[in-house]
């Protein structure tokens, strides 16, 4: 089976993936009919595939739905400086022909280290209810399983198995380092915001061969999942101030940055300022660093999501670096 990040224009390939999108497309010239494009993903990457017979073969979109596998063989070419494939044979997987884990991305980022920023990160919180708070998630250990497993998104960043758990660690990393500049930012508040502001993502996806939205996530939403379940576990901490778990709750609302991207309220507090600049910024990076395997000669992706070209340099082997003798 050939990965995803293995494919070399020009190459045939042949392996399991599975399906992020299926969709039927109209040829340039109608007469033509249809053909099929599909997005494949196995635990190394995403690509994008095109099936010019599609018409010609018996399987309609119902049997190869979203979240499914099939066996594909075709070739790798480019187009507008993307790799893609060019199916010649598909059909659907047989169960035990793959290994769901060959198909669904994990986190680098090991769970043990994981579980050790975690740790320090709490370590630092000093408001005897935020910690309570804390622990009214992470000591409960079917949600801190949920959370270590979720992802951080259905495509974007950080959209694999951990990277829920990574990418909020990521942020309040950042956020704790952001307010050593500014003394005056509560860095509790920060660092549960960092922590938790993406804790509805837990259910607003499922995670199986594909990472796909919930019922849950598509009606409501992560924001408003996380903020229901922080003003209920408040609740049951013995006179949790009502004060301080409205900066919380703006803390979670807010952190989107504006309501055109879902956010029901514009930051409106320094640190939830902070927060969304540091969720901001880890986003983007990991949306940029995805695309670096997707480079061309000239150390040049376009990155989807962005919806613009970035360079990443030339690439130089290590025989070729400079050395302090040189």
């Amino acid at each position: 089976m050939t990965r995803i990040k293995d494919f070399t224009v020009g190459h045939q390939i042949e392996g399991f993936y599975a399906i992020l999108i299926a969709e039927e497309r109209d040829f340039a010239d109608s007469s033509k009919g249809r053909f099929l494009h599909l997005e494949l993903a196995d635990r190394s990457g995403q690509a994008a595939a095109k099936w010019w017979d599609y018409q010609k073969s018996d399987l309609g979109l119902d049997k190869i739905p979203i979240g499914s596998v099939i066996k594909v063989r075709g070739k790798v070419d480019s187009y507008r400086d993307q790799k893609q494939l060019v199916i010649s044979k598909l059909r659907p997987a047989l169960e035990g022909e793959f290994m769901p884990e060959d198909l669904i991305r994990t986190s680098p980022v090991s769970e043990e280290e994981i579980l050790a920023r975690i740790n320090r990160l709490r370590e630092k919180i000093e408001n005897e209810y935020i910690r309570r708070l804390v622990a009214s998630f992470f000591d409960d250990e079917t949600t801190f399983a949920a959370y270590l497993r979720a992802s951080a998104a259905e495509r974007n960043h950080h959209a694999y198995v951990r990277g829920l758990a990574e990418h909020s660690c990521n942020v309040t990393e950042l956020v704790v380092s952001l307010a050593g500049h500014y003394p005056e930012v509560d860095l509790d508040l920060l660092i549960f915001g960092g922590l938790f502001h993406d804790f509805g993502k837990i259910r607003s996806y499922t995670i199986s061969t594909t990472i796909q939205y919930s019922l849950e996530g598509r009606l409501i939403d992560h924001i408003s999942i996380a903020d229901a379940e922080i003003t209920a576990r408040a609740a049951e901490i013995d006179d949790f101030p009502p004060a301080l778990l409205t900066q919380i709750r703006h803390l979670i609302l807010s952190h989107h940055g504006e309501r055109q991207y879902g956010s029901p309220v514009d930051p409106k507090t320094p640190e939830a300022v902070l927060l969304n600049y540091a969720d901001l910024i880890d986003s983007r990076m990991e949306m940029i660093r995805g695309g670096r395997d997707n480079t061309d000669s000239g150390g040049w992706s376009y990155v989807r999501s962005l919806r613009r070209n970035f360079y990443y340099g030339d690439q130089i082997s290590e025989d070729e670096k400079p050395t302090n003798d040189d």
